[in-house]
């Protein structure tokens, strides 16, 4: 940077009158590289009044020495490296502050090309090199698919709050003005999962009436002063972002501090909007997915359930079933009892009083075996009027004692539309004896029922009489 008009200090006032008013720290020094200029942005900047500047050199500037010695050599000399070259250099304030600066700049020569001062302008990169890193970040948890989607936000959290100065950070969900947390951080752990806030009495408020990133970054000082927020929590910094899923508004993300910070920027709105933008499709994914094993899940039950009573179908009970006889036979001593239940003359039950009866008959069942039974136990649907239940760890005598209670309360049962009826059911059970599969086992258990029919019906059998 040259001009042959300069030939004192008093020469450059009009350059310093130029370089007032910029948006970057200019600095002005001797050639012995001592301040001889500050414009306003650098008293801003590097936390000095210009007359504390000027009575120091440059290198008071430098986090690093070496960058000062550097810088004279690539930049601030009568014959630099390179001209209009731009370094990156860590620089301090004169309150212990370091932050990422940018600096250009070069010689202003005299009448006779002489050095005379080195103009150094300088723009502060911290935050810009801090949004790349965050940027850097956020798509290596984005991306990161070991890590759940509650990791993931988590992360995306944490690193609002360090990108932006501010410890408060919330992922919500808002639904008919309540303020729901869903994930949160907070430095005294004050804010849990599924806390709820009105919205009004949140600067979310403001997110949503705007439907865009908002930000305060000095709340006491600002046209929302008086807000329910700041009187309540005493939050002074605050910048967040809706977030929308399929189209639909579902809440938001946001970040927030007790004390000021730096205004926020286009870059700031930009980055949050951003993090909204990957978590509300992470949501729309998740919803997704949650769908498809919902309706999968009933497939399922479906599947395996016997649509009149709610009981395991008769696939699904012999697969229960085989379940069982598998663990008997790995610990070797275990008990298993089952009982094949079949209900008496159940034709004539829908014969006299209407298959309606008959189907209510069969749900009563299924309600008292849920209501008589252990959480182990299991029944399931075997045929028309017969069902299948399954003891486990239970001898003959255990598992008698539950059916019989079961016969009990079955003919408790009592129909508006059939007042006459009393309902009955025969039983046969059978343990499980060494070399049992499921067709030998139930075998047993059939022919059991089968005499406590031709003895009679009502009853429970066990055992049958020698010879049979």
């Amino acid at each position: 940077m040259k001009n042959n008009s300069i030939s004192g200090f008093s020469d450059i006032s009009v350059w310093c009158k130029a370089f007032e008013h910029l948006d970057q720290a200019v600095i002005i020094a001797a050639s012995d590289r001592q301040i001889v200029y500050a414009n306003k942005k650098a008293e801003h900047l590097f936390e000095y009044t210009r007359q504390e500047l000027i009575t120091h050199k440059t290198s008071v500037l430098y986090a690093d020495y070496d960058d000062y010695l550097r810088l004279g050599t690539a930049l601030f000399n009568p014959n630099p490296d390179q001209e209009g070259e731009v370094f990156a250099i860590r620089y301090r304030t004169k309150y212990g502050r370091v932050f990422d600066g940018r600096v250009s700049g070069g010689v202003i020569t005299d009448d006779d090309d002489k050095p005379r001062y080195f103009v150094g302008m300088v723009t502060d990169e911290t935050t810009r090199l801090k949004a790349e890193r965050a940027l850097n970040k956020l798509h290596l948890i984005t991306s990161n698919r070991e890590l759940s989607f509650q990791e993931r936000v988590d992360n995306i959290l944490q690193l609002g709050s360090e990108l932006f100065g501010l410890p408060i950070s919330i992922l919500s969900k808002i639904d008919k003005g309540v303020f729901v947390v869903k994930q949160a951080f907070h430095p005294d752990n004050k804010l849990k999962k599924d806390m709820a806030f009105n919205l009004s009495e949140t600067y979310c408020a403001h997110v949503y009436e705007a439907n865009d990133a908002t930000g305060f970054n000095h709340v006491s000082s600002s046209e929302i002063a008086n807000h329910a927020c700041f009187k309540k929590f005493g939050l002074e910094s605050f910048i967040g972002v809706p977030i929308f899923v399929d189209g639909e508004r579902y809440g938001t993300i946001s970040f927030s501090g007790s004390s000021p910070c730096r205004k926020f920027i286009k870059q700031d709105y930009d980055i949050v909007r951003l993090f909204s933008a990957w978590i509300g499709h992470e949501i729309a994914i998740n919803n997704y997915i949650q769908e498809i094993e919902i309706a999968r899940e009933k497939v399922n039950i479906l599947a395996n359930t016997d649509a009149l009573t709610g009981l395991a179908n008769r696939r699904a009970i012999e697969h229960c079933l085989d379940d069982h006889l598998e663990k008997v036979r790995l610990k070797h001593s275990s008990l298993l009892t089952v009982a094949i239940v079949d209900f008496d003359l159940f034709k004539n039950i829908n014969d006299t009083y209407g298959h309606e009866v008959g189907d209510k008959a069969l749900k009563r069942f299924a309600d008292i075996f849920h209501t008589v039974c252990r959480w182990e136990d299991a029944c399931g649907r075997w045929g028309g009027e017969e069902f299948l239940l399954i003891f486990p760890n239970s001898n003959t005598d255990d598992a008698n004692a539950i059916v019989e209670r079961l016969a009990y309360e079955l003919k408790k049962v009592i129909f508006e539309d059939a007042p006459q009826l009393s309902l009955t059911v025969s039983v046969g059970l059978a343990s499980f004896e060494a070399g049992d599969d499921r067709n030998a086992l139930i075998a047993r258990a059939d022919k059991c029922m089968y005499h406590a029919k031709i003895s009679g019906r009502d009853r429970v059998v066990h055992t049958l009489p020698t010879g049979t």
